[in-house]
């Protein structure tokens, strides 16, 4: 594999982890910690970061080196986001019969990602 490879994504993975967790502190201090505020908004602004980027890419007809590419997209953006934090805050709701929360928490991230994608691949276009 490749060295320069590997440092692309260790420097963006310790870039987006900590992004992750300064996000995540800053909106438990701002929003408070009865609901996972910080998981949330790092998850939709992961997916409008990925989907403004392909987009963007995509009209220029170029897209950066691979390192770059995977220094942000697998690096920091992988870091940066979390399926699983997601599911454990999700099973957590559940868990204590919290079902408005847990569904509220379940749609708004999925509806609000898959839009994230495609408002970030619309500001790409107009760029």
């Amino acid at each position: 594999m490749n060295i320069q490879l590997m440092l692309a994504v260790a420097l963006g993975g310790a870039i987006g982890a900590v992004s992750r967790l300064s996000v995540t502190q800053l909106l438990a201090i701002w929003l408070g910690k009865d609901f996972p505020w910080g998981t949330l908004m790092v998850n939709l602004l992961g997916c409008l970061i990925i989907g403004y980027l392909v987009g963007l890419w995509s009209q220029i007809g170029q897209a950066p080196s691979i390192n770059i590419r995977a220094g942000v997209i697998v690096g920091f953006l992988g870091a940066f986001t979390t399926m699983s934090t997601f599911s454990l805050d999700s099973l957590d709701f559940i868990q204590r019969g919290e079902w408005i929360k847990a569904s509220s928490y379940i749609g708004i991230t999925f509806i609000g990602s898959l839009m994230a994608v495609g408002i970030g691949v619309y500001l790409a276009s107009k760029s």
